[in-house]
């Protein structure tokens, strides 16, 4: 590797590392971000959900002491067993509560990342969410406890004034409970605006340090392509001073004769050789060396052309008629003759010099007339309609599937011959891509089982995007073009 080389190579490698750079910021700022994005709906949202269920049914029961005061006997009974019913529901809810602590990395700092000042005082947060959940846990526990012991007393008619005073001290400790709830959904809603914070800050880190890294490489990049650019130029200058300090000493010491030495320094200390092209020309044999008479008359030998047979050699292959192309399905880019390559050029003649030949064409088409009295033709179009002349067939052509079945029957009717359909484009314009995409597919299927015949597809190009050109492509197993 030259000395030129190795500094470009040096030059890609400066500005690749901060592109990686770059590259690995944002893939690990977009998982961060995912992960925040996860806790909060795995965690934020849940809770807020637990705890609002939870202060509702609370409300509900404190709702059925009111009424349990000041209700008859039969109805304490309807009462208590709603109060037993909200009761059950809240027991067990708080187990699903996530903290702060059950959160995975939640408000972890991922490393190499340097975050602003928090808004929230996330360790206060997390203790004060702590004591909070012990104690809204303890109150329930007692207050459930209490609403059992109501129903027990409300089971017997004797101490219904003692069941009376038990549902007002329950209605003072439903207050309490339900005011612990509502300074934990508080904490959760600060918890959320934190998280909320955290995300923002995160996507904001993501793109101040992808602009570092751009920045990075870009410097990079253009300090790599000065000091390239300047170890180029000096050293040229440094050839440049070496020829000068030759020449200076040469012609000091052997006066003229310095140019032929000069020369020869030169072309040694230069690095760069002349590249040598050939250029594809047609050859002819020339007369050998003996034959050239100077001064007198020349024999002249025939020269034998060598172009025209190579010509032939290199397209003999792809006739029809000939084996490569038995059991193929055959694409061929031709759009008419003016706009033909000579390879589509000498493989249409050859088709059309095939003694079997069946041409399948819509009527009117330029080979439709062609054809007339020398090939089998087949025409596209409805098979409802019969053709203007006996020996016609009409092929369904709005189809793709009856279209298949039509060549599948012409090859089995017409075995080793060449079926020739006129052509895909048409039909592109006229079915749709995708369903002549199938038709090709099917048509490969059916040459293969025939191994003797072949199917050529004509298609214009031009006229499609090369998607659809690569696509057809892979289907056939030649295409000339």
């Amino acid at each position: 590797m030259d000395y030129k080389n190795r500094m470009i190579l040096f030059f890609i490698l400066i500005a690749i590392i901060p592109v990686a750079a770059l590259s690995a910021v944002f893939s690990f700022t977009v998982i961060k971000f995912r992960e925040e994005m996860s806790i909060v709906y795995q965690g934020f949202v849940p809770n807020l959900g637990i705890l609002s269920k939870n202060k509702a049914d609370l409300a509900g029961i404190r709702s059925d002491l009111v009424q349990f005061t000041a209700t008859s006997e039969p109805q304490k009974s309807a009462r208590m067993s709603h109060m037993l019913e909200l009761k059950s529901g809240i027991d067990g809810s708080m187990d699903e509560y996530k903290r702060i602590e059950d959160l995975p990395k939640a408000f972890d700092q991922p490393f190499g990342f340097v975050f602003p000042v928090d808004s929230f005082n996330v360790s206060k947060l997390a203790s004060d969410e702590t004591l909070l959940v012990a104690d809204v846990n303890q109150q329930w526990d007692s207050y459930s406890t209490r609403v059992e012991d109501l129903s027990i007393l409300a089971s017997d008619p004797s101490f219904s004034a003692q069941a009376n005073a038990e549902a007002s001290q329950l209605m003072t400790q439903a207050d309490r409970l339900i005011a612990s709830y509502d300074s934990l959904y508080t904490v959760n809603v600060q918890i959320g605006d934190a998280l909320r914070e955290r995300s923002l800050q995160t996507m904001q880190l993501a793109f101040i340090y992808g602009g570092f890294a751009s920045a990075i490489s870009a410097a990079s990049a253009t300090a790599a392509a000065i000091l390239v650019s300047k170890r180029v130029v000096l050293g040229d200058l440094v050839r440049m001073t070496k020829l000068e300090l030759v020449e200076t000493t040469l012609r000091d010491l052997i006066g003229g004769g310095a140019d032929a030495l000069l020369a020869m320094v030169k072309s040694q200390m230069s690095e760069e050789q002349p590249v040598v092209q050939q250029a594809d020309i047609t050859t002819a044999v020339m007369p050998s060396q003996a034959d050239i008479v100077i001064g007198g008359a020349k024999k002249e030998q025939p020269a034998t052309q060598t172009g025209t047979k190579a010509f032939v050699e290199d397209y003999e292959p792809l006739a029809a008629a000939g084996q490569e192309l038995k059991g193929k399905l055959v694409m061929i880019n031709y759009g008419g003759n003016s706009r033909a390559s000579p390879r589509v050029t000498w493989t249409m003649n050859q088709l059309f010099e095939s003694p079997k030949l069946v041409l399948l064409t819509r009527r009117g088409s330029n080979f439709y007339h062609q054809a007339q009295g020398k090939y089998a033709v087949c025409v596209l179009g409805d098979p409802a309609q019969n053709g203007r002349k006996a020996d016609e067939r009409v092929v369904p052509s709005d189809d793709e599937a009856d279209l298949a079945q039509a060549v599948e029957d012409l090859v089995r009717e017409n075995p080793a011959s060449t079926v020739l359909l006129d052509n895909a484009t048409e039909l592109i314009y006229t079915l749709g891509f995708d369903r002549v995409f199938s038709l090709l597919r099917r048509l490969a299927g059916v040459v293969s089982t025939y191994e003797d015949a072949s199917v050529v597809v004509l298609i214009n190009k031009k006229a499609h995007e090369p998607r659809m050109i690569e696509a057809v492509s892979n289907i056939s197993n030649t295409f000339i073009d």
